[in-house]
């Protein structure tokens, strides 16, 4: 999730070492870990929520145009125009 190799892992620790007292790492590690479950947890949720609403979008869309192109034209085209010669004015 967060794109980190074991590089960057060795020298976060490291750090860690030199300010934090050693008595307290155990601890902040669990903190950390439940802080990062937690958030993992709430992008899938919100994910999950946009995916089921994008889906939603789309099947309403497709049916708005399925029905739309099934709709009988009112409107006849006009023989003797074309509808790619802009040019010419309709006779």
């Amino acid at each position: 999730m967060f794109n980190i190799g074991g590089s960057e892992m060795i020298l976060i620790g490291l750090i860690a070492l030199i300010f934090l007292p050693p008595e307290k790492l155990p601890g902040i590690a669990t903190q950390l870990g439940r802080f990062l479950g937690q958030l993992s947890h709430n992008f899938n949720d919100v994910k999950k929520q946009v995916e089921n609403g994008m889906k939603a979008e789309v099947k309403s869309i497709q049916k708005n145009l399925s029905v739309t192109q099934n709709e009988p034209s009112d409107k006849q085209p006009d023989p003797t125009h074309s509808p790619t010669d802009t040019n010419q004015p309709p006779r």
